[in-house]
């Protein structure tokens, strides 16, 4: 009505009520204004809420991990100990005490890291210039890897020298007993002229005990594809195509057989016996193991008795 009323001119409104917007449209702004601020501060107390659980959330797991790390810390065989420049020490943790404990005389009582005879005059030529040490010393039946570098105080900006030393005893000792097993075995297998060898075929990396590279007449430096250079021809055809057949397909048969190695025209006869040990090519793994046993010595007894017995034939037929 009222647009039809305003194509007429000179009209005049009288009692005539505004249109609803018109009417309330400072209640309707101070509404949604309201909804807006309200709707604000609700997000803002739960982000809050949620930013406050977080944190808490996240302190408790710092002091958990916090906690974890000091038994780590406090279990590890690492000593960390301050120097001065002059070596002349100025603080240590209590984790050192497995480090003076193995000193003995003035080390024990008064250590200079400078003018102790536990370090050999090089390393402390190195520390002087300033250059980063990483050794294993060893003091009496201990073994100890040192770690020492310079650092700079964060206050004073004055260089002092840290040293971390880690008990390297148990390792060292478990290194030398396997050391030691590894010889008495090549000892044994050199003895027996047995020898052994594993490799991956698809690498040609691996490990053989020196009786099997003597046994094949080669230099102990000789990588596994050249190995077999002295083998026989015949013998050698045979080994490469049962070896073939190992690397495109898992085989559990051995491969066994007398092989002749020909050295300076010398004919060694060797027992041989191949045998796949894991096939898994997909991750880059087909790993062979092979063994070598000189058996010249039955080939000449075997000798022997062909001539006793030839000639116990013969002196039968000149009867």
């Amino acid at each position: 009505m009222t647009n039809k009323l305003a194509s007429f001119s000179n009209v005049e409104y009288t009692n005539i009520t505004p249109p609803f917007f018109k009417r309330y449209f400072r209640d309707i702004v101070y509404a949604i204004a309201a909804f807006v601020l309200i709707s604000f501060f609700i997000i803002l107390f739960i982000r809050s809420r949620f930013h406050h659980r977080r944190i808490i959330s996240s302190f408790n797991k710092y002091k958990e991990l916090n906690e974890q790390f000091q038994a780590v810390y406090e279990m590890m065989p690492m000593g960390i100990i301050v120097f001065d420049d002059d070596g002349k020490m100025i603080s240590r943790t209590s984790n050192s005490n497995f480090f003076f404990e193995s000193l003995s005389g003035k080390n024990k009582r008064l250590f200079n890291l400078l003018q102790t005879d536990v370090l050999d005059d090089e390393t402390k030529t190195e520390i002087r210039n300033h250059q980063i040490v990483d050794r294993i010393f060893q003091i009496a039946d201990n073994y100890f890897r040192f770690i020492i570098r310079h650092i700079e105080e964060e206050n004073s900006g004055k260089e002092n020298i840290l040293m971390i030393v880690l008990d390297n005893t148990e390792i060292i000792k478990t290194r030398k007993d396997k050391e030691t097993a590894h010889d008495i075995f090549n000892f044994a297998m050199n003895e027996s002229r047995i020898g052994v060898a594993e490799y991956n075929l698809m690498d040609g990396k691996g490990i053989a005990t020196e009786a099997w590279y003597k046994n094949l007449s080669i230099p102990s430096d000789t990588n596994f594809i050249d190995a077999r250079v002295n083998i026989e021809k015949e013998d050698a055809l045979k080994i490469k195509n049962f070896i073939e057949q190992l690397s495109v397909e898992n085989r559990k048969e051995t491969f066994s057989e007398n092989i002749r190695i020909i050295n300076y025209k010398t004919v060694h006869w060797v027992g041989c016996i191949i045998q796949l040990l894991e096939y898994k090519p997909e991750e880059g793994r087909i790993i062979i193991a092979e063994l070598l046993s000189s058996i010249d010595r039955q080939k000449q007894h075997e000798e022997q008795l062909t001539i006793a017995l030839r000639k116990a034939q013969e002196s039968d037929r000149m009867k």
